[in-house]
């Protein structure tokens, strides 16, 4: 289809040389006391070669604009994947008793998480673990102001009771959950 687009373009350029070989014409743009006068062709090539100008122009543009955007979105991406490896390492660290990297990797990978429950909860199991009970606590607030099942809050909290030996506490909040 391009082809025959172009060989059409040719084929009317061709005509038009011809025309214009036989009855040259002449332009001429007069304003105030200024005048200008040429050959229609040059005026022609004059008016193509502005359209051509123009396109050109508007495509650097457009390019440049959707380079930025590119950029953007690349940016975003990466960062968005380097946040879920962090996140997968921190887990990782998690399940193998490395409680100290596991809860630093879920707390720094929580900023641009879909998912912020998820690792606040394994941070609250981390710091459990590491029997660093005020910052459990401070986590199971933190997955509290998230919209969220609280069952699995009550479990994780029920879970750092018990690591606290608090018995009865942790009692109070199983049964609270068998209730539901």
């Amino acid at each position: 289809m391009r082809i025959i687009f172009y060989f059409l373009i040719l084929i009317a350029a061709l005509l038009a040389g011809i025309a214009l070989k036989t009855n040259p014409g002449y332009v001429l743009i007069a304003y105030s006391h200024w005048t200008a006068e040429m050959p229609l062709w040059l005026a022609l090539v004059i008016i193509v070669g502005g359209f051509l100008l123009w396109y050109v122009i508007a495509k650097i543009f457009s390019t440049i604009h959707h380079s930025f955007a590119y950029w953007s979105n690349w940016r975003k991406e990466r960062v968005r994947k380097k946040n879920m490896l962090l996140f997968q390492q921190g887990l990782l660290n998690l399940y193998t008793g490395c409680w100290k990297r596991a809860e630093k990797m879920l707390v720094q990978s929580v900023q641009l998480s879909d998912i912020p429950m998820a690792h606040y909860l394994g941070a609250t199991q981390a710091a459990s673990a590491l029997g660093c009970y005020d910052r459990a606590a401070k986590y199971i607030q933190k997955i509290k102001t998230i919209e969220a099942g609280e069952i699995f809050i009550d479990i994780v909290h029920a879970q750092t009771l018990l690591a606290q030996e608090q018995y009865e506490l942790a009692l109070k909040l199983l049964e609270k959950i068998r209730m539901r």
